[in-house]
């Protein structure tokens, strides 16, 4: 009987611990080896005043990935987005902008057949908020799954060009 109770607790609060075993993943221009990502920053040109932005699709159609302006550059402890896109609501709170990214050829729609591979993200960013932009990666609601979600800093891409 004790047996019991006990995998009918587990089991009930087994739904309430979504990707508990999934990590969060800090990524800059140092750390994105350990995560197997390459993100591509560079000026688009000399006195253009933007950067172009690629990188891979990761794990696509499943997770999502979003181009996040702060209105203010923010830590790396501070860059976990997840509380964020799994609240009851999505919070804005010192946000510029939140953009969803598609990947290239991708229709609006997603489709269960979409496959990562070959596909990946570009996008330009002005100079005057590439120090307040981040891309995040995360399935956009709670799911029982584990892997990477990830922060990408790329105004820390920048620093390290200069």
């Amino acid at each position: 009987m004790r047996k019991l109770f006990l995998f009918l607790l587990l089991l009930s609060v087994s739904s309430y611990v979504y990707a508990f075993w999934s990590s969060y993943a800090y990524v800059s221009s140092v750390t994105e080896s350990e995560f197997d990502l390459r993100v591509y920053v560079a000026p688009v040109s000399e006195g253009n005043g933007s950067y172009l932005v690629r990188l891979n699709a990761v794990a696509y159609p499943y997770k999502q990935a979003w181009v996040i302006t702060t209105l203010q550059s923010i830590p790396p402890n501070e860059q976990n987005q997840r509380s964020r896109f799994w609240g009851k609501e999505l919070s804005l709170s010192g946000v510029e902008s939140i953009i969803p990214l598609r990947p290239t050829e991708r229709s609006f729609l997603n489709r269960l057949d979409d496959i990562e591979e070959g596909k990946f993200y570009e996008l330009l960013i002005p100079a005057e908020r590439i120090h307040r932009a981040y891309i995040y990666i995360d399935f956009p609601e709670p799911v029982e799954d584990g892997g990477y979600f990830y922060s990408i800093d790329i105004g820390s891409y920048v620093k390290a060009r200069q």
